[in-house]
């Protein structure tokens, strides 16, 4: 009887076994249709997650393909900055969720508290300490500003006061 390699080292797996699910998927598929697998993979994770890296990551591409695919394809950047926003909506949520569970629930892990508030600012400008004003004058003129010492309460669309 003949041994294969197999036989002598039950342990040892062909290689088309020990390849990784992506690889044998990037193999099977034609390069546009790969391509396109990746651009909606990227765009999905994308509007889960608001985050180009992780989303880049996941999707097994490199950070700057996904700009690079903007740069090409209106349609595509269109459909990035729709997913972003949409993510970003998703992970404002859940940052008030937690901010909400950790003030009804007390100080549990101080440091972190400042990571969420930040993370929340820069998603959502109702929570900005400051406003950004730019002026464009052209000519000789005076500007005079007068900003009060307390700022009024507006009602939002959602029917909560904000500042």
């Amino acid at each position: 009887m003949i041994e294969t390699d197999c036989m002598k080292d039950p342990a040892v797996s062909p290689p088309s076994v020990t390849k990784s699910r992506r690889e044998r998927i990037s193999r099977s598929m034609t390069p546009q249709k790969l391509k396109k697998v990746r651009q909606e993979t990227f765009l999905k994770k994308l509007s889960e997650t608001g985050s180009v890296t992780r989303s880049a990551a996941f999707a097994g591409v490199n950070l700057c393909t996904p700009y690079h695919w903007c740069e090409v394809d209106q349609d595509f950047r269109v459909a990035m900055e729709s997913a972003r926003s949409i993510g970003e909506h998703v992970s404002l949520a859940t940052l008030e969720a937690e901010i909400q569970r950790r003030a009804l629930a007390g100080k549990e892990d101080p440091g972190s508290t400042n990571l969420l508030m930040f993370r929340t600012k820069r998603l959502d400008p109702r929570y900005r300490d400051n406003v950004a004003v730019n002026v464009l004058v052209q000519g000789p003129q005076a500007l005079v500003f007068e900003v009060p010492a307390t700022l009024p309460v507006t009602e939002s669309s959602t029917g909560t006061a904000s500042e």
